[in-house]
């Protein structure tokens, strides 16, 4: 039988050669998808003609505006943007207008692709090959939820994710310190980037480098403080954020223990507990190298129970594949939960409106018909009452069970325990 093989030179050029293609797809798409809830109101805020009252403070706002003011020095004409963003009619479809959302746009490609390089220097500090590296990185670039979340959608949260994975790649690097300064950041921009300091300071806890526990939190306290301080010159409560979203903040509106009597959410309470197993069971004199599983292990219990906004799961996303191309397990869950996410998600958030069909604007028939299916199985009762619960139960399984899993790998505690059990 004749070998399928490919020598690495050639494996090398065919990776350069689809991250190419995937750049020019990621740019086409997030140029003409133009009806994303997010990107619009991010617009809102960045545009001097309808910027809204406080949000100049915002970091991701400071930089879109400038951007805007960009394009507006532009020789070119420019249209009026309020009958796309304030009336919600028409997009000033031409070549000045998907400039305007491209260039916009352009901040999150290049942290989309940042992403990818961290996770390619993850990748050699944890002694993958050179090509299985390149590998992950191209499928990186090439998953289609990342286009869609980020590119498409026009969130900032992929910012959050680049900030996380450089926390974590400087921590494993041993450069612990140095870890404080893409978490400070990273929290100032959006708030839950702070999910990483309970994961990096468990550990530095149980390695006894209190130091680094303490820059590390120093680092959070000083980026949620700022991060208070520009939301509070919007005009808006900070706590009122963790209950309504807005692009720009943290919403944690989470699953409750009870509707009644306990405020705590089963995401916290199943984030706290994994936790404490970190720290009973995990073995520490690894726990620094194996800092990024641990934290996917962890985003898993969380995120289980957490309220499924398509564009936190890049948090999740992004620390999968790290996991995936560490340890070469995985592959099979990692589809399944995309396929489960993006089912929820479809049949839950805003991927269908009047103007679009997932972000795009519906300029053909086919567009207008799947839009109308869409719009009828969203509001069927079987949906809401059976397929949504069902999909939410399958992923909270799913996500548990290799949290569980993970932990079990890197237990020689539990592992233990298990074999006395079943040789007893």
């Amino acid at each position: 039988m004749r070998s399928l093989a490919v020598s690495p030179k050639t494996a090398t050029r065919l990776c350069t050669l689809a991250i190419l293609v995937g750049l020019c797809v990621k740019v086409a798409l997030m140029s003409v998808a133009v009806w994303s809830y997010n990107f619009m109101f991010i617009v809102k805020a960045a545009s001097i003609g309808f910027k809204l009252e406080g949000y100049g403070r915002a970091p991701w706002i400071i930089l879109m505006n400038g951007i805007y003011r960009l394009w507006l020095l532009l020789p070119i004409d420019h249209p009026k943007l309020d009958v796309w963003l304030m009336a919600l009619k028409s997009f000033p479809e031409g070549p000045a207008g998907y400039l305007l959302v491209a260039l916009l746009k352009l901040p999150i490609l290049v942290f989309d692709i940042l992403c990818g390089v961290v996770l390619y220097k993850i990748f050699q500090v944890k002694g993958v090959t050179r090509q299985r590296a390149l590998t992950f990185f191209t499928l990186w670039i090439l998953n289609p939820y990342t286009t869609l979340f980020a590119e498409m959608d026009g969130t900032v949260d992929i910012a959050v994710l680049f900030f996380s994975l450089l926390t974590v790649y400087l921590y494993v690097k041993r450069r612990a310190l140095l870890s404080s300064i893409p978490l400070l950041l990273g929290v100032t921009v959006k708030l839950y980037t702070i999910l990483v300091l309970p994961v990096v300071g468990v550990c530095s806890l149980l390695q006894a480098r209190r130091r680094v526990f303490t820059a590390l939190l120093a680092a959070a306290v000083a980026g949620a403080a700022l991060y208070t301080w520009w939301v509070s010159s919007t005009g808006v409560n900070v706590l009122l954020t963790f209950l309504n979203y807005t692009p720009l903040t943290f919403n944690i509106s989470e699953i409750l223990l009870t509707p009644y009597d306990s405020r705590v959410g089963l995401a916290t309470a199943f984030g706290i507990l994994y936790l404490l197993l970190i720290y009973f069971f995990w073995n520490r004199e690894t726990l620094q190298a194996q800092a990024g599983e641990a934290f996917f292990a962890f985003l898993l219990c969380y995120f289980a129970f957490f309220n499924w906004w398509p564009s936190y799961l890049l948090l999740l996303v992004g620390f999968m594949l790290l996991w995936v191309g560490v340890t070469g397990k995985g592959k099979r869950f990692t589809v399944f939960l995309l396929i489960i996410a993006f089912l929820f998600e479809l049949t839950m958030f805003d991927l269908n409106n009047d103007y679009g069909l997932l972000f795009l604007t519906k300029n053909s028939k086919w567009m207008v018909v799947v839009s109308e299916h869409l719009a009828r199985l969203t509001v069927d009762v079987v949906v809401k009452l059976v397929v949504t619960p069902l999909l939410r139960s399958l992923y909270a399984v799913a996500s548990l069970y290799y949290a569980a899993q993970i932990l079990y790998r890197h237990s020689r505690l539990l592992q233990s325990w298990v074999d006395a059990k079943a040789s007893g």
